[in-house]
């Protein structure tokens, strides 16, 4: 039996395709006829532009009743949060849906690391398979960039490019995300939820201690399988890097306040 994803896209966007997956896109408005699915996919319009605030009141609502209606008509999928701000809504996804942590999760910091990995690609010739440049945190300011642990074609990345030319890349990394990079971080972690195996990716998970952070959803490696979360892997950050975490979480806990008041 084919595994079964269904897609609730605010706006008009790329297809997402998965080999061997039944793909059903919807309306937010349709979301009581949810059909059973093993991933629901919650997209956001790619085009929707403001502040954090303004996102979060123009998505919070669908996203909601989204969650709340997967929790009635299939409680045993995944959500995977696609609409921003990512962290915070992932967070309202979660608390709708009733599901364990290890069953939401948001495309953040991936959708931050396939942006900044073809930056890094660009700059040097090759292909984007070749980086790997995880990121952590959340978009835009919330964004902690780990460029030691940067690699190109299994190169350290500072072999490469000097340290002022992949904190400029980074700095051009903290961008609204497009239609392709949101669709694309989407398939990507619903690919890893269906696919049989274990992948090792970053997104935005539901934190409970981990990295000093509770009750926040932040960019995080994670080991994923058919299950969901199966592990968080705790990184060994320098002061600096744990310094930027802070501020990450820091942003976060604004906006759980804001969520709190939207309640």
């Amino acid at each position: 039996m084919p595994k079964r994803v269904v897609v609730l896209a605010a706006a008009q966007a790329p297809a997402l395709r998965l080999p061997g997956v039944e793909m059903t896109v919807l309306a937010p408005e349709r979301a009581d006829a949810l059909p059973p699915c093993d991933v629901l996919v919650l997209l956001g319009d790619p085009a929707a532009s403001g502040s954090h605030e303004d996102l979060l009141r123009r998505n919070l609502d669908w996203v909601r009743a989204a969650a709340g209606a997967a929790a009635r008509r299939c409680p045993g999928c995944a959500l995977v949060v696609a609409a921003g701000p990512v962290n915070i809504l992932a967070l309202a996804a979660l608390r709708a849906a009733g599901l364990p942590r290890t069953r939401v999760l948001g495309v953040a910091g991936l959708t931050d690391s396939l942006r900044l990995a073809g930056l890094i690609a660009g700059a040097l010739g090759v292909g984007h398979a070749d980086v790997q440049a995880a990121v952590l945190g959340g978009c835009g300011e919330s964004l902690v960039a780990l460029p030691r642990l940067w690699s190109v074609g299994g190169i350290p990345a500072e072999e490469l490019l000097s340290r002022q030319d992949l904190a400029r890349l980074a700095a051009g990394a903290c961008t609204t995300s497009s239609p392709e990079e949101l669709v694309g971080a989407a398939a990507e972690l619903t690919g890893a939820l269906l696919g049989g195996g274990r992948r090792l990716c970053t997104c935005s998970v539901l934190l409970d201690g981990e990295y000093g952070v509770h009750g926040l959803f932040l960019a995080v490696p994670v080991v994923l399988g058919p299950a969901g979360v199966e592990r968080i892997v705790q990184l060994n950050l320098k002061v600096e890097e744990r310094m930027a975490m802070q501020k990450a979480a820091a942003i976060g806990r604004s906006l759980r306040a804001d969520l709190e008041v939207a309640q």
